[in-house]
């Protein structure tokens, strides 16, 4: 019985094998729908490592910051009112009385462009030239006596803004002023000269008041190093062409009754790499020069003259940075003095481009 019971056993064991269907040892062969065999499927591989990113490039070395300070003193600059800035790092390299309000001259005229600039579309729209933009020239006021005028013709109709513009720029023309805001002021001057005061209002030149449009003395004709500052930065940032205006050498004006082919105006920038130009200076440029020959108050009730001025903006650049320079209030008188071999010259000495070059040397070396 014993034997019979362990048969069966094993019998039984044998039919649930066959049941169950071939064996196969695992992993080693895998079916398929087919009924046949195929390899096993590798393993994936493992993902490469990722590299580090690279280290940051180091900032470059900015130049060192200049400052003046210990270097100048307000004795050694003729003007009355200094300001010297790095725009490109925003930083004062010296400054002297530069909040203080003074006559700005034809530096003015800086402000005159912007709100031209900013108010008219086309420049090569005609512009209109009435008696009312002379008038003031030929008024008895010693003040508008003997001053720069660009040659322009009263009633003159082949004149654009951008001829004004040159003729503002290039040769400070008081009639040229007049004519712009005349013109970009609707047909007012003196809304023109309400826009300045605005615009310098929005600027925060705080120490400023203009009275006109070309920078003639008048006792409201005032503004300070820093506002003149402020005003010719806010220019060049907005208008790129106003580069153009102040560094261009020579335009051609258009015909009028005394110059039947035209004539050519000359920049009054003296920094030029001239022979024999003590002014020279090597990294300047621009912006505009300004001068009142004689500045006449009334005082008891006669014109009294109270000395006159000179002032200059320029720019420069340096180590690929740009700084802007503002000189109000120069002495303006005439030598004697000596050139380089020694000779006495009597001509008239511009002190306010002394001003700017010993600025400039002094920080540039």
């Amino acid at each position: 019985m014993k034997r019979i019971a362990t048969f069966a056993l094993a019998l039984i064991f044998v039919l649930n094998i066959a049941g169950c269907g071939e064996f196969f040892p695992p992993d080693i062969f895998v079916p398929d729908n087919q009924n046949h065999y195929q390899d096993p499927i590798p393993p994936e591989p493992p993902e490469p490592p990722i590299p580090p990113d690279p280290p940051e490039p180091p900032e470059p070395e900015l130049p060192p910051v200049i400052d003046l300070g210990d270097v100048l003193t307000a004795e050694m600059l003729y003007s009355r009112g200094v300001f010297f800035y790095n725009v490109t790092r925003d930083y004062l390299v010296f400054a002297k009385n530069e909040n203080e309000s003074m006559p700005p001259a034809s530096t003015l005229k800086i402000m005159t462009a912007l709100i031209t600039l900013e108010n008219v579309d086309d420049f090569t729209q005609s512009v209109e030239v009435p008696s009312v933009c002379f008038a003031e020239f030929d008024n008895g006021n010693p003040n508008n006596e003997g001053i720069a005028l660009s040659g322009l013709d009263m009633f003159q109709d082949n004149l654009t803004y951008l001829d004004c513009l040159y003729a503002l720029m290039m040769v400070s023309g008081n009639d040229a002023s007049n004519v712009l805001a005349y013109n970009a002021g609707g047909g007012n001057i003196r809304t023109f000269i309400d826009m300045m005061n605005m615009k310098a209002y929005e600027l925060g030149a705080e120490n400023t008041n203009f009275d006109n449009a070309h920078g003639l003395h008048t006792p409201k004709n005032y503004s300070s190093a820093r506002d003149m500052f402020l005003i010719t930065r806010y220019v060049y940032e907005k208008f790129p062409f106003f580069t153009e205006l102040t560094t261009s050498l020579h335009y051609t004006m258009p015909a009028n009754s005394r110059y039947s082919d035209g004539y050519s105006i000359r920049s009054g920038n003296i920094f030029g790499n001239r022979e024999g130009n003590i002014y020279y200076t090597e990294y300047a440029e621009g912006v505009k020069t300004g001068s009142l020959d004689y500045v006449y108050d009334v005082i008891g009730g006669v014109w009294v003259e109270v000395g006159g001025v000179t002032s200059l903006v320029s720019r420069a650049f340096f180590n690929d940075e740009l700084y802007i320079a503002v000189t109000l209030c120069a002495p303006y008188f005439y030598g004697p003095y000596n050139d380089e071999d020694g000779n006495m010259i009597a001509a008239r000495m511009h002190y306010t481009f002394l001003d700017h070059k010993l600025l400039y040397e002094t920080a540039f070396g």
